[in-house]
């Protein structure tokens, strides 16, 4: 098992630590291997739904962003288009997932999950809200602040208010 990086005696990082490839390559490994860990809470239930990883992650983004455009859900989930269809019909033939035309431009399809894909979404984000929890009041305000930053600063988003 690889070390973590050396902190200084305030249990800070020092700069010139964490930057280096190690650390960064840690960093890496870290944050696979926990994607891998919730992901693995909520597999058994996912299964149970007929439903796999591709089909979560749609999940989760169209829960926050109801109304979400496909090309946009595309794009947030960094899937081609071909790759997509297959899982929003999919969720639309479970009754999961409602799919209408935008009023503005009706070639465009607006997602929304019905009531059954929301129940469903909060049942599957229940079985790591816990995990996720635990991990948030274990590292603390600061910490968890400074982990969204990374994650933003990641996916390549405008950094995010802490305050809202």
């Amino acid at each position: 098992m690889p070390m973590p990086p050396p902190h200084s005696p305030s249990g800070v990082p020092s700069p010139s630590l964490f930057l280096r490839e190690d650390a960064l390559k840690r960093g890496v490994e870290l944050i696979l291997r926990a994607q891998a860990a919730l992901g693995d809470a909520a597999n058994d239930l996912l299964a149970k739904h007929e439903l796999g990883k591709a089909h979560h992650r749609a999940l989760i983004m169209i829960a926050r962003n109801p109304g979400l455009s496909l090309t946009d859900l595309q794009h947030l989930l960094r899937v081609r288009k071909q790759s997509l269809a297959p899982i929003t019909d999919h969720l639309v033939a479970k009754g999961l997932l409602d799919l209408r035309p935008a009023s503005r431009d009706r070639r465009m399809r607006l997602a929304t999950l019905t009531e059954k894909g929301r129940d469903l979404e909060q049942l599957v984000f229940a079985t790591i809200r816990d995990r996720m929890a635990n991990a948030y009041r274990h590292a603390g305000p600061k910490a968890v602040g400074g982990f969204w930053d990374v994650l933003t600063a990641l996916a390549g988003e405008d950094p995010i208010d802490h305050e809202g």
